[in-house]
């Protein structure tokens, strides 16, 4: 597989774990932003050219940048409930108290997509064998069939976890 298609078939994959993936909104909009920009075209044949030189060990200085811009958003998970109140918890823009005590929150990773395509194209090539060491037992983000064929184009890249 040459490099372009290498790049067409991540990025169809990642799209389709984006589609999936109910909690990180903050990746749904960077991917749309990235596909809406009107350099599109441009990025995506820069960022061929880019996994070109790190496949020869070089790291293109691009990459650099993009690493330095990687930041995060913290979410609750959710809101202990305020003994005062008998009403019906839900998040919302109306506070109903001054203070709030969480009791778990996530943190959401926000990197630009060419990072997360390179994240991808790790899977494609070295997860497929770390995941066929792995026993039937281990559950997770386990990878998809189709991606143990050298000659797999689909847009599939995990399992999904509820069809196991």
């Amino acid at each position: 597989m040459d490099t372009e298609d290498l790049v067409a078939t991540a990025l169809k994959k990642y799209k389709q774990n984006v589609y999936y993936e109910q909690l990180d909104l903050f990746r749904r909009k960077t991917l749309a932003e990235y596909e809406c920009s009107k350099s599109y075209n441009d990025n995506i044949n820069k960022f061929v050219g880019h996994i070109d030189r790190l496949k020869k060990g070089e790291i293109p200085t691009d990459i650099t940048q993009l690493i330095n811009t990687i930041q995060y958003h913290i979410l609750p998970k959710s809101i202990k409930n305020i003994p005062d109140i008998n009403e019906a918890h839900f998040l919302s823009n109306d506070k109903t108290s001054n203070e709030y005590s969480l009791e778990g929150v996530n943190y959401f990773i926000e990197a630009p997509v060419e990072l997360r395509l390179i994240d991808v194209i790790w899977i494609m090539k070295v997860g497929v064998l770390l995941d066929s060491k792995l026993c039937n037992s281990c559950f997770g983000n386990r990878l998809n069939e189709r991606m143990k064929r050298p000659d797999d184009r689909s847009s599939h890249l995990y399992k999904l976890y509820n069809k196991r």
